[in-house]
C-alpha cells in the first residue's frame, strides 16, 4: 500500500496544477497478531470463540463491576499485568482450559507473531484506507481529477482488493452537478407552467424564451 501511495504521489506531483502532495504513512506500527488454528483447536474440543474470549479477557480486559463516585459511574476492568501482555513469550504461555479440564498453552492452538502495520488503523465502508492529500492551483478541480485519473490508469497497477477514490472538493462537485441535473429541468418546467397559466397558451411562453 505504501508503494502504491508513493507512485500516486509522484504521478500527481508531476501533473500540471499540483502545488503540494502528501501521503499518510501506511506502515510503521508494530502489532501482535494472534491467528487461531481451527484444526488444532478442534483436537482439544475448543472453538474460535473460546480462544477469542480468553485473549479478550487477558489482553483487552473485561468489566467485572462498577464503582460509583457521587453521580459518576466508572467500570472496573480486570486484565493481565502490562509486563505479561507486552511480552510475546508470556502470551504464548497463556493457559486455556479444554472441555475435559486439561490446561494447554495458547501457542498450541494459535500462531502468535509480531507484524508490521499502519501507525493508526483507519477504515471507511469496512475497508482499510490510506489518504493522499493534494493541493492544486491554476486549474479547476474537475479537469485536474480527470487528468489525474488518466495518469493513475496508465502508471498504477492496483493489486487485487485495492481501489482508488477521489474525494474532497471533487466529491462535493459531483453531488452538486447531480442535483443541478434534477433541479434545472424542474425549474424550467415550473416557469413554463406558470407562463402557460398566465397567458392561457403555449405560444407566448415560447416567444418569451
Amino acid at each position: 500500500m505504501e508503494k502504491l501511495l508513493k507512485t500516486k504521489l509522484c504521478s500527481h506531483h508531476a501533473s500540471r496544477g499540483t502545488t503540494s502532495a502528501y501521503s499518510e504513512r501506511v506502515a510503521g506500527g508494530r502489532y501482535i497478531e494472534i491467528t487461531p488454528d481451527r484444526v488444532k483447536a478442534a483436537r482439544y474440543g475448543l472453538n474460535i470463540s473460546d480462544i477469542n474470549a480468553v485473549i479478550s479477557a487477558a489482553v483487552g480486559g473485561m468489566n467485572i463491576t462498577e464503582t460509583i463516585e457521587g453521580l459518576e459511574r466508572y467500570p472496573v476492568n480486570l486484565r493481565f499485568p502490562r509486563e505479561v501482555r507486552d511480552d510475546l513469550e508470556n502470551l504464548k504461555e497463556l493457559l486455556l482450559v479444554t472441555p475435559t479440564g486439561a490446561q494447554i498453552s495458547l501457542a498450541q492452538v494459535a500462531e502468535i507473531k509480531i507484524v508490521d502495520g499502519p501507525p493508526m488503523l483507519k477504515s471507511e465502508n469496512a475497508r482499510l484506507n490510506g489518504w493522499t492529500f493534494v493541493d492544486i492551483r491554476g486549474v479547476d478541480v474537475g479537469t485536474y481529477v480527470q487528468k489525474a485519473q488518466a495518469v493513475v490508469r496508465e502508471q498504477v497497477k492496483l493489486p487485487p482488493g485495492y481501489s482508488i477514490i477521489f474525494s474532497g472538493q471533487y466529491e462535493y462537485m459531483l453531488r452538486a452537478q447531480q442535483k443541478l441535473t434534477q433541479v434545472v429541468p424542474l425549474t424550467l418546467f415550473i416557469i413554463l407552467l406558470l407562463l402557460y397559466l398566465t397567458f392561457g397558451n403555449m405560444t407566448e411562453p415560447y416567444l418569451l424564451r
